[in-house]
C-alpha cells in the first residue's frame, strides 16, 4: 500500500492516509502491535519506491517501449522478492507479539516514545521552516499563497510529491461559480464538466471538481448540500448508536462485549475516514473501485446495530404481514432499489443502441440505422448524442431539413450545452452557409471559451464570409 501511494503520485492520498493511521492509532487500543507491523511495511515499501522512482524508464515520459518492458520486468522481481522478506517479516513480528507478555509499565512508556517519535516530525517541519530565508511567518504565508493560487500547476514527474502547487484551486473556485449560477438546485447531475466551461479559458477536459461537496453544490445546490448534510448526521446517530455512545450502559451488561468486534468496527470507521477525506479534496467518490468499500464499511458500521447486542441471524426472523411498518420499508427500498437500476440500465441501453445505429449507417444499413437512432433516444430522452445520429443519418439520406430539425431539438434539449450549438454550427459549415454557421458557433464560444475546435470553426465561417465578399462585383 505504502508503495502504491508513493508511486501514485497522488498527494492527497498520502494525506488521507495519514489521516486515516491517524484516527486508528487514535481509537484502537492496539498500537503497539500495529506500529510494528507499519514499520515493517514502510521498510519493504521505501526498498520498493527507491528502486523505481530511481529508474528513469519507469519515472518519465517519452521512453522507448523496449528500455520500459525491460525496467518494468526489474521491477517485478523487486516487488517479489522485496514482498516475500516482508512478509516473512511479518510472521515473525506476529509471532513474537504473541509470545511477548509486555507489562503495562513498558507499554505505557513505548507508547510515549512512539507518541514523542511522532511529534517531532511537525517540530521538525516547524524548524525548517523557521530557518528558511523567508522566517516562519514568511514561509507560512508562501505555502499559503501557493496552495490557493488557482493558477498554479505541477508536473507529472517524482518530485511532485514535494512540490505545493496543485490545480485544486483552479476547479473548485469554477465548481462555486458554477453553483453560484444555480444557487438552489445546480445546474443538474454531473453538470460541472460541461457548465465550466463557460467561466475558464483553460484548454483542459475537466470533468469533476476535485471535491465532492464542491461538486455536489455545482450540481444540485443548495438542496443538494442539504441532504447530503442530512445524511450525515443520520449516519453519524446510526455510527454512535452502533458504539454505544448515544445512550449509557445498561446495568449488568458486560463493560467489553466482544473487543476484537470492537476493534473491527473502528478499522471500517478508519477506511472510512480516508474516503471521505480524500473525497474532499480529490474525486476518489466517483470512482467504483475505491468508493464501494468505503459504502460497504460505512453500511456495516450503521447495520450492525448496538455492539452490546450479539449479532448474527435472528432464531425467529419476523413476519412482515404481523409488522406493517417494516413490510412497507422492504417495498419502498425494492422499489427504490429497481429504479435505480432502470436509471442506470436506460441510458446504458441508449448508448447501446446509438452504436448499433452508427455501426449500421457505416455499413449503409438506412433503415436498421434509424430504428436504432430511435430506440437510443427514447431510451435516454435526456441525451443529446442519439439526435445527432438521427441528424447524420437524415443528413446521408439526403434529407436535408429533418437533419437540421434534429440538432434544433437538442439545442432545445440542452440550450447551455456549447456542444449542441458547435453540432449546429458545424453542419451549417459544411452546407455553406457560413453566416448561420457563425451565430451558433459563437453561442458555443460563449457557453465554452477554451474550446479550440470552436475558435477554429469561427475562423473558417469568417473567412468565408469574406471570400463571398471578395467576389462580389
Amino acid at each position: 500500500l505504502g508503495t502504491v501511494l508513493i508511486l501514485s503520485y497522488s498527494r492527497s492520498a498520502l494525506v488521507a492516509a495519514i489521516l486515516g493511521l491517524a484516527c486508528w492509532f487514535a481509537l484502537v487500543p492496539l498500537r503497539l502491535r500495529a506500529a510494528v507491523v507499519l514499520v515493517l511495511g514502510l521498510a519493504g515499501a521505501a526498498v520498493i519506491t527507491t528502486w523505481a522512482l530511481t529508474t528513469h524508464a519507469l519515472t518519465h515520459d517519452r521512453v522507448p517501449l523496449a528500455a520500459r518492458t525491460t525496467a518494468g520486468h526489474g521491477f517485478g522481481l523487486v516487488l517479489v522478492f522485496v514482498l516475500v522478506l516482508v512478509t516473512v517479516a511479518g510472521f515473525a513480528g506476529a509471532f513474537a507479539m504473541d509470545r511477548v507478555a509486555l507489562s503495562a509499565a513498558l507499554r505505557r512508556r513505548a507508547g510515549i516514545t512512539l507518541i514523542g517519535l511522532a511529534t517531532l516530525v511537525p517540530l521538525a517541519g516547524v524548524g525548517a521552516l523557521a530557518a528558511s530565508s523567508r522566517g516562519l511567518t514568511g514561509e507560512i504565508s508562501h505555502v499559503w499563497s501557493t496552495l490557493s493560487n488557482p493558477n498554479s500547476g505541477v508536473g507529472d514527474s517524482p518530485n511532485r510529491l514535494v512540490q505545493l502547487g496543485n490545480s485544486r484551486p483552479r476547479y473548485w473556485s469554477e465548481g462555486l461559480k458554477v453553483g453560484e449560477h444555480s444557487l438552489l438546485h445546480g445546474v443538474g447531475a454531473a453538470g460541472y464538466g460541461t457548465a465550466r466551461t463557460r467561466y475558464t479559458s483553460d484548454p483542459w477536459i475537466v470533468e469533476h471538481a476535485h471535491s465532492y461537496p464542491i461538486e455536489t453544490f455545482a450540481d444540485f445546490g443548495l438542496i443538494g448540500i442539504g441532504l447530503n448534510l442530512a445524511l450525515l448526521v443520520a449516519w453519524g446517530l446510526a455510527v454512535a448508536r452502533t458504539f454505544g455512545l448515544r445512550r449509557p450502559r445498561a446495568p449488568g451488561s458486560p463493560a467489553n462485549v466482544s473487543a476484537s468486534e470492537r476493534v473491527g468496527l473502528l478499522t471500517l470507521l478508519s477506511v472510512v475516514v480516508v474516503f471521505g477525506v480524500h473525497s474532499t479534496v480529490d474525486w476518489t467518490w466517483f470512482v467504483p473501485g475505491t468508493a464501494l468499500p468505503a459504502l460497504l464499511c460505512a453500511g456495516w458500521l450503521t447495520g450492525r446495530g448496538p455492539l452490546a447486542n450479539r449479532s448474527g441471524s435472528l432464531r425467529q426472523r419476523p413476519r412482515l404481514l404481523e409488522r406493517p411498518a417494516l413490510a412497507a420499508a422492504s417495498m419502498s427500498i425494492t422499489a427504490v432499489s429497481l429504479l435505480a437500476a432502470w436509471a442506470i440500465w436506460q441510458p446504458l441501453r441508449s448508448a447501446n443502441a446509438d452504436s448499433a445505429a452508427i455501426s449500421a449507417l457505416t455499413r449503409g444499413d438506412a433503415r436498421s440505422a434509424f430504428s436504432d437512432a430511435r430506440t437510443a433516444a427514447a431510451s435516454d430522452p435526456v441525451s443529446v448524442e442519439p439526435l445527432w445520429t438521427l441528424s447524420a443519418i437524415y443528413s446521408a439520406t439526403g434529407d436535408q431539413r429533418a437533419a437540421h430539425a434534429q440538432l434544433v431539438k437538442a439545442i432545445d434539449l440542452q440550450p447551455d450545452n456549447a456542444a449542441t450549438w458547435r453540432q449546429l454550427g458545424f453542419y451549417d459549415l459544411q452546407r455553406n452557409q457560413p453566416r448561420k454557421a457563425l451565430g451558433a458557433l459563437q453561442r458555443a464560444l460563449s457557453l465554452n471559451r477554451s474550446s479550440y475546435q470552436t475558435i477554429q470553426a469561427i475562423q473558417q465561417a469568417r473567412g468565408q464570409l469574406a471570400s463571398a465578399a471578395v467576389r462580389k462585383p
